[in-house]
């Protein structure tokens, strides 16, 4: 009877330890908490994807992220699956924030391009979840679902680019439509193996008048397309071997005069 009764004890005793320290645990996370947003529902290939984490801190101590102190294992990554069940890698190692300060009492947003850490380029529909690990506990942020699409292409030109020894890019204006208005985009394309991607958003259209391309051997790109009822987007950019970039974007009545109201 002796040895049933010691044996009820500890058994107690071991349930009431395993209750409290996940009671602990989970206050602990309650002091911190992450939240993930996003500024839009879908994006294209290849394009860059701000996610905004918001971190609130409601404990005594501040929560540090500093990769370059060997003794602080506090990192913040992300766990992507591409539907239905495709576990995206990270192509990048370690935390994607490599120093971060949160004090007491302090909640703070910070904006990672999700798309340079983790192959998420591919279209396809994705879950996104922000994973902050602090003190040897994980604390997940809510789960949003993002889709990346192609894009509907309008008009493309392919040019070589100068003094680049025949590399050619290929230069496409798409469209694609976020929170009830269309926008423009152009997307470039390195045409080789493995050649690099980057695409810009070159603000609202209407399709009323289709936009243009121009490609020249000098590597000057020129794009006009319709902002408004009114107004017309003139975008200049620049190739090179090294980098593609805009130079200069202007806004103009339909006969080619400045609008006179700059957006």
């Amino acid at each position: 009877m002796k040895h049933k009764l010691t044996s009820n004890i500890i058994f107690f005793t071991a349930i009431a330890c395993i209750y409290s320290l996940t009671l602990s645990a989970v206050l602990a996370a309650g002091d911190i908490s992450v939240t993930l947003q996003f500024d839009y529902q879908s994006y294209l290939e290849y394009e860059d994807i701000p996610a905004k984490v918001t971190i609130s801190n409601k404990k005594s101590l501040p929560l540090i992220i500093d990769v370059e102190d060997k003794n602080n294992k506090n990192q913040l990554t992300f766990v992507i699956q591409r539907l239905p069940d495709a576990l995206i890698s990270q192509t990048t190692s370690g935390s994607v924030v490599k120093d971060l300060l949160v004090l007491p009492d302090e909640k703070i947003t910070i904006s990672v391009d999700i798309s340079t850490h983790y192959a998420i380029n591919s279209a396809g529909r994705y879950m996104v979840t922000a994973i902050l690990t602090c003190e040897n506990k994980t604390i997940e942020s809510n789960t949003l679902v993002i889709d990346i699409v192609p894009g509907i292409e309008i008009t493309s030109d392919i040019k070589e680019v100068p003094y680049s020894n025949g590399l050619s890019r290929k230069y496409s204006l798409r469209y694609w439509s976020r929170k009830g208005r269309e926008y423009l985009f152009l997307r470039v394309d390195d045409l080789k193996d493995k050649g690099s991607h980057i695409v810009f958003n070159l603000g609202p259209l209407v399709r009323v008048t289709t936009p243009t391309i121009q490609a020249d051997r000098k590597g000057n790109i020129t794009i006009w397309h319709q902002q408004d009822k009114l107004c017309f987007v003139k975008t200049i950019l620049r190739s090179t071997t090294d980098e593609i970039s805009i130079q200069k974007q202007t806004f103009h009545l339909e006969d080619g005069r400045p609008y006179p109201l700059q957006p």
